[in-house]
């Protein structure tokens, strides 16, 4: 049976048996696709929003409002509006002095979204949430990220491939199962629609394998994604 074939019929398993034994995988197909592209993937459901953390909150405004336009420029690239707000509350962030960074993680923080993210790259955004990812103050609004990766990534492929390339680490698989999880089925749910095989290739195989046994739907016979 093709690697094709495998796709169509969605039998996972012996699909990543394929994938392991050989890098025929990476072959295009007369109309220019992998054989993901033939995967039938469920687009995951949005995650419930955490609840806001009024304390920083109350931080943020107390301190905005002492902050002036001059204070706020972007001509000297240095944004005290990072260390002051974010750094009291989450010391072991290390996002980049911008007022992007700061202001969107405040936001996140107390009112489950951002415009600041929104507003930016989608790159810029995937590092900023890649940062938070690795702090574990952070976590007490671990769901607003999940909900916006999701946005992100149904945008653009490319911003999924970012994110599990942070995932070429035992640790941070362990560490964040389920968004690795979910990241893993919203790129092949995508990928069909959203030019998935440009960007597959830029996945180790070792981690191809594991975000393909997130597909595996029978839990009792599913593998460790560690393996």
């Amino acid at each position: 049976m093709t690697l094709r074939e495998l796709c169509e019929k969605n039998r996972i398993k012996e699909l990543i048996d394929r994938v392991r034994e050989s890098d025929e995988y990476l072959a295009i197909d007369e109309k220019g696709n992998l054989c993901f592209y033939y995967l039938t993937v469920a687009f995951p459901e949005a995650p419930v929003l955490a609840n806001p953390n009024p304390t920083l909150l109350r931080a943020y405004k107390q301190r905005f409002l002492l902050e002036t336009d001059g204070v706020l420029s972007y001509s000297t690239g240095e944004i005290p509006i990072h260390k002051s707000i974010v750094q009291p509350f989450c010391s072991g962030l290390h996002l980049d002095t911008s007022e992007t960074s700061a202001t969107a993680f405040v936001e996140w923080c107390y009112c489950g979204t951002s415009l600041a993210l929104i507003r930016a790259t989608p790159f810029t955004s995937v590092r900023i949430l890649v940062e938070l990812l690795k702090c574990p103050q952070a976590r007490m609004s671990w769901k607003f990220f999940e909900s916006y990766s999701l946005y992100l990534s149904a945008q653009l492929p490319d911003v999924v491939i970012n994110f599990l390339e942070v995932f070429d680490n035992v640790d941070m698989i362990e560490d964040h199962t389920e968004m690795f999880q979910t990241l893993s089925i919203l790129f092949f749910s995508t990928f069909s629609y959203n030019g998935g095989s440009d960007f597959l290739g830029d996945l180790p195989k070792s981690l191809l394998i594991s975000s393909l046994k997130c597909l595996i739907k029978d839990d009792k016979h599913k593998s460790s994604l560690l393996q």
